[in-house]
């Protein structure tokens, strides 16, 4: 994949409509681990309200595919 994002239901009040129930945020750090490549996240004023199509956040991908093996959340 030429890039990609995760986008998340935010609750950042400087955003409205669909800035803020699919705010943009690209990784911060990626690691390499053999063959897979772990990707860090900060998703700054997540709401995680189901609004973002009835869910809490997306992996958005451009120009490629990318085969995702694990996705966890820490607050």
């Amino acid at each position: 994949a030429d890039s990609f994002a995760v986008h998340y239901d935010s609750a950042d009040p400087k955003l409205n409509g669909i800035q803020q129930t699919f705010r943009s945020a690209k990784p911060d750090r990626t690691e390499k681990h053999g063959e897979w490549t772990t990707a860090h996240f900060t998703l700054p004023l997540p709401r995680f309200e189901n609004r973002s199509n009835g869910s809490d956040f997306r992996l958005y991908v451009s120009g490629g595919e990318i085969i995702v093996k694990e996705v966890s959340l820490r607050k």
